[in-house]
């Protein structure tokens, strides 16, 4: 005959038990946490926002458009607002990638896009500004943009244009660029950037009036040995 379950015996055994139950949540919990991030991501859709269909991807992948913050072009009464885009979920339209950048003006003024369609990377914009004096505020001169086309791929090349202030006049003028090393001021007329194409470095001087390539320049190879 077993012996008589005493009082102790039964907390012991509702203490067993809830824990055994606490173990079991805490795995299927585990086991869904799971279950949902190995699942395909969808991007937020937040408002103000567009989900469109993503043209160099799959047929049944998509991407949300968003604008960011406007950003005051320097002595023009222009703002440029950055079109962004994102294919994973808790999205923000300042953490996307940049497709297209729209430019306001004034409220009788057309608003412009910096490029016709909305297929390429905007690595980096840049304000080419200048100052007349130490007391006077400064004028963007020119744009300095940096872009991969067909965005969403890894192409293996970026190109580098200039624009006006206000996103007209679009040019390119460095092609099949592998990477951008720097770009400065030379004076009120010219800007220098250093570029590698491949192993080669290359310099190139640009007018800022009229985006023509003044000259250009092989300036060393990456070593291929020690």
């Amino acid at each position: 005959m077993p012996p008589p379950t005493t009082k102790l015996d039964r907390i012991f055994l509702i203490i067993n038990r809830t824990i055994s139950l606490i173990i079991l949540l805490a795995l299927i919990l585990a086991v869904g946490t799971a279950a949902t991030m190995l699942l395909p991501s969808k991007p937020t859709q937040q408002p103000g926002e567009q989900r469109v269909a993503a043209r160099t991807e799959s047929p049944d992948k998509t991407v949300t458009l968003g604008f960011g913050s406007a950003e005051a072009i320097d002595g023009t009464g222009t703002e440029m607002l950055r079109l962004t885009a994102s294919t994973g979920a808790n999205y923000s339209s300042h953490a996307g990638e940049t497709r297209n950048v729209l430019f306001v003006g004034a409220t009788d003024q057309p608003a412009r896009w910096l490029f016709k369609d909305h297929g390429n990377a905007i690595l980096r914009l840049d304000q080419l500004r200048e100052t007349t004096g130490p007391r006077e505020p400064a004028t963007t001169r020119a744009l300095y943009i940096e872009f991969r086309k067909q965005a969403g791929k890894d192409a293996p090349t970026l190109a580098v244009a200039l624009a006006k202030p206000d996103g007209s006049t679009v040019t390119t003028v460095l092609r099949d660029v592998t990477r951008v090393l720097s770009y400065r001021r030379i004076d009120a007329k010219r800007i220098a950037i250093l570029f590698q194409r491949g192993t080669t470095l290359f310099q190139a001087d640009i007018a800022l009036e009229g985006f023509a390539v003044l000259r250009q320049r092989q300036v060393a190879q990456v070593p291929s040995a020690l």
